[in-house]
C-alpha cells in the first residue's frame, strides 16, 4: 500500500467540510423558520431534482 496523495487528502477534506457547512446553514436556517417549513422543504427536494433533471 502507499500512502495517499495529498490531492485525496483535499479532496475528501473538502467532501467533510461541505457536509459540515451544509448542516449547520440548516440548522441556522431552523431559527429563522418553523420547523413545518424545513419539514417541507426536506420534501421538495427530490421533486426539484427531478425537474432539472427532466430540463437537462
Amino acid at each position: 500500500w502507499t500512502r495517499p496523495t495529498p490531492l485525496i487528502n483535499l479532496i475528501c477534506s473538502a467532501c467533510l467540510r461541505r457536509i459540515t457547512i451544509n448542516q449547520n446553514c440548516y440548522f441556522a436556517g431552523l431559527n429563522y423558520t418553523s420547523s413545518t417549513f424545513a419539514s417541507a422543504t426536506n420534501n421538495i427536494i427530490p421533486v426539484v431534482t427531478f425537474i432539472l433533471a427532466f430540463f437537462l
